[in-house]
């Protein structure tokens, strides 16, 4: 099992990748999205907002920081502050469930990871199933958190529950004051 989750983290950090690469002009048509999980919720980051996925490391405390920043990581020489999303969006946790990776971005030049229970599957979808996000959505996050709303059909229930993945505007979460201040004040303070 272990060995099955390294390859499908190696597979998908490949796949951004090539992503990155080769798909400098986004279609109108498409969009490719990182399916993860947080708690026994889906969500989904476009995958143009992601530099890689890694499995879950040590981290190094960082004191009298925000409660929403569980330390940091030193990826290949950069280090990259690390963030529960929960506590960042503050939406409760309702199980036990653990995180197992990290969705890496860099934001202006600074790396941020984001803790996730579990990434799922890279998926490849109509634009035309993205949904504007409703309401009832907005209210529980920023409107500038959300960039819409996955409609899909759900091939595991045999009912006519479809899966709803709201889909993240990462870019709009991390632009915080005070992850900015973080992420200088670690800079300055490894030179």
């Amino acid at each position: 099992m272990k060995q099955k989750n390294s390859t499908l983290v190696k597979s998908m950090t490949d796949k951004i990748q090539e992503s990155s690469e080769t798909d400098t002009k986004k279609s109108d048509s498409f969009s490719k999205l990182i399916i993860f999980h947080l708690d026994n919720e889906e969500f989904a980051i476009p995958i143009e907002d992601l530099k890689e996925i890694i499995r879950l490391t040590e981290l190094t405390p960082l004191p009298n920081s925000p409660d929403y920043i569980m330390g940091i990581l030193n990826l290949r020489g950069h280090i990259t502050v690390v963030i529960d999303l929960h506590k960042l969006l503050k939406t409760p946790k309702t199980s036990d469930s653990s995180f197992k990776h990290v969705l890496i971005s860099e934001i202006e030049n600074s790396s941020y990871g984001i803790l996730v229970d579990q990434v799922s599957e890279i998926l490849n979808v109509k634009s035309a199933k993205i949904k504007k996000s409703p309401e009832l959505l907005s209210s529980k996050f920023k409107n500038q958190e959300i960039k819409g709303v996955l409609v899909l059909d759900n091939p595991k229930k045999k009912s006519d529950k479809q899966r709803l993945i709201i889909i993240l505007n990462l870019p709009k979460i991390l632009e915080i004051d005070e992850l900015s201040s973080v992420n200088k004040n670690i800079k300055n303070k490894s030179k």
